[in-house]
């Protein structure tokens, strides 16, 4: 795999550590990137099967239709990522990570010699992303950003927020 570059880490990666990579919002990110993919390989198979497969199997060909129409949606680009926006509140009202770390001269929280500061708290962020911004920064700031997302890279950005079913 080709080595990540810092610039390419800048706009992958939120200040706080969020990764904005595997955002479903992101127009860089891997989500756009393989529902694009996915798209393209799934292109005439509706068609196919309408035409093709026996009529008690037919439905089967509405269920494609509108996964392709949920790629389609998902390919449209939405966000440039906080470092990249003009208001860069991204989906965090009241977010000012962005300017402190300018302010500060660092990439992220976790470079900040009062890291973690009592400007983050649960008022600017609910309880479990206020977790996942001490705990990505705690990481960042032991093995470093570019080792960070190549932990991160692969994991859903959201998985914090699954509820424990038992």
């Amino acid at each position: 795999m080709k080595k990540i570059t810092k610039q390419q880490l800048l706009d992958y990666m939120a200040p706080c550590s969020l990764l904005c990579y595997s955002c479903p919002g992101f127009a860089r990110g891997i989500i756009i990137e393989l529902s694009k993919k996915l798209h393209n390989y799934f292109k005439g198979y509706y068609d196919f099967q309408v035409e093709s497969l026996p009529e008690e199997y037919k439905s089967y060909a509405e269920l494609f239709r509108k996964f392709d129409e949920t790629l389609l949606h998902y390919i449209k680009p939405k966000c440039n990522g906080c470092r990249n926006n003009p208001n860069p509140e991204c989906c965090i009202k009241g977010c000012f990570i962005h300017e402190c770390t300018k302010e500060h001269g660092i990439d992220y929280c976790g470079e900040c010699s009062v890291f973690p500061c009592s400007k983050v708290d649960t008022t600017l962020f609910n309880l479990t992303v206020y977790n996942r911004w001490l705990r990505g920064n705690k990481r960042i700031k032991e093995i470093g950003v570019v080792q960070f997302f190549e932990e991160e890279k692969n994991k859903s950005h959201y998985i914090d927020f699954i509820k424990d079913s038992s």
